[in-house]
């Protein structure tokens, strides 16, 4: 009789102590797991599995009116391509509580799936010294892939094919390609393609997205021809199927290009198809302050999305929450009259901007497949004007060193920090702007707690 109530007792102790090992791991589980309903306004409606919720939000910290029409797995987008950069120069980043948490745990409770990274060639000197730009270089993205892998995030590979910027007029060669002929540059941008690709995908980098040049309306590695262009542009994108077919990858290829506001983009998308390119999704650049009406860039892509059998998407956006500077150096929006008429340069006008970009995107139908933020925790790295240029220089935090003369040589050399500081999903703290949940709250809308 005694000793079977030694073995009830001890059979209890089994299961008191299997219960509290379930319950540490599921206490640590809600501590380090993607989405933590703490962190999202109005937590009780939202889906665990992906940050978003179909149910109105009705004590947020925005207004935003639903998005009809949004699909779950509608591309939710940061560009955080400079952020190792930050961190080293001392940046922190904290959740909507105001808790430190690693950035790429804090946007993805926000409703964030996807990462975008930038990878330049060779972004330094000859002492190799940085160009500055978040020393974008492939190592750099490698980091940025690890980090945001364990969060689920999928990564938007753009490769500029330029060791610095490339933008709509601006297709710098690579220092190391300057002296070759076009054949002999056609088989680097293959294997360097595949270089860049395999790296991030060794390094576990959740490739969603590979994204061939930038802004490549009339130039890409210093080739002006539109033939040329076209041509190493299918070579890039050959690349980039290979190695999609090789890991049996869903990965998809985007080719970009700016200014919709020319309402021309689809030349670009004739261009693409007579030469046979390879890709996707067709991306372009939009700023509402510069590019044209919200209607105009939904008609450009649309009108592509129907006419070629392409996905379309926002690849770069952004606008500013305030007109205040927090680094010292001049923003690019930094007056009342650059603002569009009925967005405020405030947290609101910030979020309505961003819905009204997916919305524009949204409304191309089936082929509308997402938006990204640009810049988005790009922030002063110290609140002393006198000491940040030595910062950015030494930890390539700004957006541009001295050094990058070199390379660029239309650029002054001048330490020089970031532009749209304004423009960032978080304030000059570090802290999470409310504007971030624009993505999650288009799904449902959102009121404001008065």
């Amino acid at each position: 009789m005694r000793k079977n109530i030694f073995v009830k007792l001890f059979a209890i102790l089994c299961i008191f102590a299997v219960l509290a090992v379930v319950l540490k791991y599921q206490l640590r589980d809600q501590d380090d797991g993607v989405i933590s309903s703490s962190n999202v306004a109005s937590e009780k409606n939202v889906d665990m599995s992906n940050g978003i919720s179909n149910a109105l939000v009705d004590h947020a910290d925005i207004t935003i009116k639903k998005v009809d029409g949004m699909s779950s797995d509608f591309i939710r987008g940061l560009d955080l391509s400079e952020v190792i950069a930050q961190e080293k120069s001392g940046v922190r980043y904290f959740d909507q509580n105001g808790m430190e948490k690693d950035i790429f745990r804090i946007v993805s409770e926000s409703g964030i799936n996807c990462i975008k990274v930038r990878v330049w060639k060779d972004p330094y000197d000859k002492q190799h010294r940085s160009y500055g730009g978040g020393n974008c270089d492939l190592d750099n993205a490698v980091t940025i892939a690890k980090r945001s892998s364990r969060y689920g995030l999928k990564l938007m590979v753009m490769i500029a094919y330029s060791d610095f910027y490339t933008s709509d007029g601006l297709q710098r060669v690579p220092k190391s390609w300057e002296k070759m002929d076009f054949k002999t540059k056609e088989k680097a941008v293959a294997a360097y393609t595949t270089q860049v690709l395999e790296k991030i995908q060794k390094a576990g980098g959740l490739i969603g997205l590979i994204q061939i040049g930038n802004e490549t309306n009339e130039q890409f590695i210093g080739e002006k021809s539109p033939k040329r262009i076209a041509k190493l542009l299918k070579t890039a994108s050959n690349a980039a199927d290979e190695f999609t077919k090789k890991h049996h990858s869903k990965a998809k290829i985007v080719m970009d290009f700016a200014n919709p506001e020319d309402q021309n983009l689809s030349e670009y998308a004739e261009l693409l198809h007579e030469n046979d390119v390879t890709y996707d999704i067709f991306a372009t650049t939009y700023y509402a302050c510069w590019n044209g009406t919200l209607k105009n860039l939904t008609r450009q892509l649309k009108e592509i999305s129907e006419g070629y059998d392409k996905e379309v998407m926002v690849a770069e956006t952004s606008y500013p929450y305030t007109l205040l500077d927090s680094d010292g150096m001049p923003n690019s929006i930094d007056n009342k009259d650059v603002l569009v008429k009925g967005y405020a340069a405030s947290p609101q006008g910030q979020g309505k901007m961003i819905r009204d970009v997916i919305d524009a995107v949204v409304k191309c139908g089936n082929g509308g497949v997402g938006v990204v933020y640009a810049d988005a925790a790009w922030i002063t790295v110290g609140n002393d004007y006198n000491t940040n240029p030595a910062i950015w220089e030494q930890f390539g935090s700004g957006w541009k060193s001295q050094y990058a003369a070199s390379y660029d040589k239309s650029i002054e050399a001048v330490t020089e920090g970031s532009d749209v500081d304004n423009e960032a999903l978080f304030d000059r703290r570090g802290k999470v702007l409310p504007t971030i949940n624009a993505f999650a709250y288009a799904y449902s809308g959102s009121v404001k707690d008065k």
